[in-house]
C-alpha cells in the first residue's frame, strides 16, 4: 500500500468520526505524524482475502528495565505468532507490532501473521532509557483507527484488539497525556468495534496497584487490565494468554462484556 498523506489520513479519520467510531472532540486530540503514517501503511486492501478481519495491535515496552527479560519477551512473542498461525483464525487476523521507549517504533503495520516479524536479539534489545507510554499508545491507535476505517470503507467488516505491555509508568511522553488516551479509548470502546487491554509487569503489590491506576487513567476497562510478575515464566504466560484471548475474541462480536473480560476464558 502506498503511504497516505497527512491530508488523506485526516479525511479517513473524519470518516471514522462520521461513522461513530470516534467523536469530533477526541479526534482533535490526535496528532498525525510520520510514525502514524507508517503505521497505516499495512497490507493493501485489495490483497486481503478474508471476508471479515480482526486487527491485532501489540505495543511492547522496549526500555532497559526489561533487559533481564529480553529472551522471555522474544520467546513469548514468537509463541504468540505460532499460536495464531496454527489457529483456524489465522487468515482473518492481521498483526501490527510496535515497540516503545522514549520513542514509538513501528516494527511493521498490519500484515498476515505468516508475514509478521519475529522478535529476536537484533530487533528487540530493551535498551531505552525512558518510557513514553502515552505517546506510543496514541500513535498506535491513530494508525489502527485509520487502517480499520479504510477496511470498513471497502466493505470489509473489522474488529480491533489492541494490547499494550509495559513494566513502567509514563515518564517521557512529549505529545499526549493519560487524559488524552482516556478520551480516545472511551470513544473506541463505546463504538463496540475495539477491545483494548493493558498488561503491567511488576514485582510487588504496590506495583500492581500502580499499574491498575495507570491503566484506569488511560481509560482501559477494569476487566481488561492484567498485572503479572516480571519473571520469565509469567512473561511467556502473558503472551500465551494474549494469543488465546485474541483468537477467541476474533470469533465473536465485540460487546461491552467482551471488552471487560478479554483475559478471561
Amino acid at each position: 500500500m502506498s503511504q497516505k498523506s497527512i491530508g488523506e489520513v485526516k479525511n479517513i479519520l473524519q470518516d471514522a468520526a462520521e461513522d461513530g467510531v470516534i467523536s469530533q472532540k477526541a479526534l482533535q486530540v490526535i496528532d498525525i505524524n510520520d510514525t502514524v503514517l507508517a503505521g497505516i501503511d499495512g497490507t493493501d486492501i485489495d490483497d486481503i482475502q478474508a471476508t471479515d478481519v480482526t486487527l491485532l495491535t501489540l505495543v511492547v515496552d522496549d526500555t532497559g528495565s526489561l533487559a533481564h527479560l529480553i529472551d522471555s519477551v522474544i520467546e513469548g512473542q514468537n509463541q504468540l505468532l505460532e499460536a495464531i498461525r496454527n489457529s483456524k483464525q489465522k487468515d482473518n487476523i492481521l498483526l501490527a507490532l510496535w515497540k516503545f521507549d522514549a520513542d514509538s517504533k513501528l516494527v511493521h503495520s498490519y500484515v498476515p501473521v505468516g508475514q509478521a516479524t519475529k522478535l529476536d536479539r537484533r530487533n528487540y534489545r530493551a535498551s531505552g532509557s525512558s518510557t513514553a507510554l502515552n505517546d506510543a499508545w496514541m500513535n498506535a491507535m491513530a494508525s489502527n483507527i485509520a487502517y480499520a476505517q479504510m477496511l470498513r470503507s471497502s466493505g470489509t467488516p473489522v474488529k480491533n484488539i489492541a494490547v499494550v505491555i509495559t513494566d513502567g509508568q509514563d515518564n517521557d511522553s512529549r505529545r499526549y497525556r493519560a487524559a488524552d488516551c482516556a478520551k480516545v479509548n472511551k470513544d473506541l470502546l463505546k463504538s463496540e468495534q475495539f477491545i483494548l487491554a493493558f498488561v503491567g509487569m511488576g514485582q510487588t503489590a504496590a506495583d500492581e496497584t500502580q499499574f491498575r491506576l495507570i491503566a484506569e487513567e488511560m481509560g482501559f476497562p477494569d476487566g481488561a487490565i492484567l498485572t503479572v510478575d516480571s519473571t520469565p515464566s509469567e512473561i511467556r504466560k502473558i503472551f500465551n494468554m494474549i494469543s488465546q484471548s485474541a483468537i477467541r475474541a476474533s470469533q465473536k462480536a465485540v460487546s461491552a462484556a467482551a471488552q471487560n473480560s478479554f483475559f478471561n476464558p
